[in-house]
């Protein structure tokens, strides 16, 4: 693939397009990040139907969109000031980098990553009902995923998972939810430990069905590297013993 020469402008990234059958990419617009460093300062790249979406760290945040076919500057789909991408034609509120914790516990308690979500295309409003005293609650489409608090007499916070609206609650009593998302509104990634609450490693889990595949990862220098999931993965990779394994979430039935 030919690529036209790179513009050297600093705090700026460039959006790139090249046809599916090969031939020239060529920066189809430019993005002026003022040197943000929120996370990646452009990122949800998306298609859908005839544009290109991101969201952007700063300003409020927002959805961008951009035509395929060139011809004019990205500009912030409208209502979506304080959003960011979650799946198009899916918004969402607070993304990782925009929750504030509070509360009364040393760490503060955060709001549910993605409790809120806006339909851009029909003006739909999806809100979730948390459980009190959660420590980390993240959320999908339609169902969500965190840590319960600990019970009587336990310092456990097991992993559960619940629909939006609070229902069809499931617990998965020796894993934890810490810093987990949901991909296809249906899988996350657990860490499993034992019953001394010592970390032994990870499991891709059905949060639907409750099924769950150990990756093979196991702890090294006190904890495990797992690859991130995001609302829209449908391919996972992580490396394993110099291997790298790849799971089409696609296929799962």
């Amino acid at each position: 693939m030919d690529l036209d020469p790179p513009r050297e402008r600093p705090g700026d990234v460039d959006v790139w397009t090249a046809p599916l059958t090969g031939g020239r990419a060529t920066v189809l617009a430019s993005v002026d990040t003022d040197g943000r460093t929120e996370g990646s300062a452009l990122y949800g790249l998306s298609v859908a139907g005839n544009d290109l979406y991101w969201s952007t760290a700063g300003d409020g945040g927002g959805v961008w969109r951009l035509p395929l076919t060139g011809g004019a500057p990205p500009s912030r789909v409208p209502h979506t000031f304080g959003f960011h991408l979650f799946s198009y034609p899916w918004v969402g509120s607070p993304n990782e980098y925009q929750r504030t914790p509070s509360g009364p516990s040393p760490f503060g308690v955060f709001p549910p990553l993605f409790g809120s979500l806006l339909n851009v295309q029909t003006g739909e409003f999806r809100t979730a009902s948390v459980p009190a005293e959660v420590s980390f609650w993240a959320c999908g489409l339609t169902r969500c995923v965190g840590n319960l608090p600990p019970g009587p007499g336990d310092q456990r916070q097991p992993a559960a998972t619940r629909l939006r609206d609070g229902s069809d609650e499931r617990v998965f009593p020796w894993m934890s939810a810490m810093n987990a998302q949901i991909a296809l509104d249906r899988f996350t990634i657990l860490t499993v430990s034992d019953e001394d609450q010592r970390l032994v490693g990870a499991a891709l889990v059905d949060l639907v069905t409750g099924d769950a595949a150990d990756l093979g990862l196991r702890q090294e220098g006190g904890g495990i590297a797992v690859s991130a999931l995001h609302a829209d993965t449908d391919m996972y990779a992580y490396e394993l013993k110099d291997k790298m394994i790849i799971v089409d979430l696609k296929k799962i039935e």
